[in-house]
């Protein structure tokens, strides 16, 4: 099952409110991760036709997620908000199996060596376990994309997580 089921069919999301702040927590922690400034507690912002004020909790949650990636022993810098296609592990055209990967890259971790990482930010107050469909789906578009210029090795390891900072300040590993 997963958190996400009509991003990993490549179909048009419908938007709620509860979707427009993930979306609003997604650009804060991609700010943070790139040095680009947040906005101030108080500032309207608006998403996706839907509009919030900025509080303390949306800027705590981001860094959160923020802190946990920077805190990674990456190779270079993971790439962050990137898009991927994962049209040959659904079978389906190239353009119409797409999604967002929040974060990806390669790391060195001493118990298990040199892997690719998947890190996934749910900003929801419902539990997603690190084993959804839609983590292994964007790990394997993170392979995909990786096929054609810097294939990765077929043994490579992938460490997925799943960061609920309104659940856990840690993330979930698998």
């Amino acid at each position: 099952i997963s958190a996400c089921p009509i991003s990993v069919l490549g179909g048009p999301s419908p938007t709620s409110e509860y979707a427009a702040e993930g979306t609003m927590l997604h650009t804060f922690g991609e700010n943070l991760l790139t040095g680009k400034p947040l906005p101030a507690v108080g500032e309207v912002f608006t998403v996706e036709g839907f509009t919030f004020k900025v509080t303390d909790e949306h800027i705590e949650l981001a860094t959160t997620y923020a802190d946990n990636i920077k805190a990674q022993p990456w190779e270079g810098s993971p790439n962050i908000e990137g898009r991927v296609h994962y049209g040959r592990v659904l079978n389906t055209p190239h353009n119409m199996s797409f999604g967002t990967a929040d974060c990806s890259g390669i790391l060195n971790l001493p118990e298990i060596g040199r892997c690719l990482g998947v890190d996934d930010l749910k900003g929801g107050r419902k539990f997603v376990p690190a084993t959804a469909l839609q983590l292994y789906i964007y790990a394997a578009g993170v392979i995909q994309s990786h096929f054609d210029t810097f294939p990765l090795p077929m043994d490579m390891p992938v460490r997925l997580r799943i960061h609920q900072p309104r659940l856990a300040k840690t993330p979930q590993t698998h």
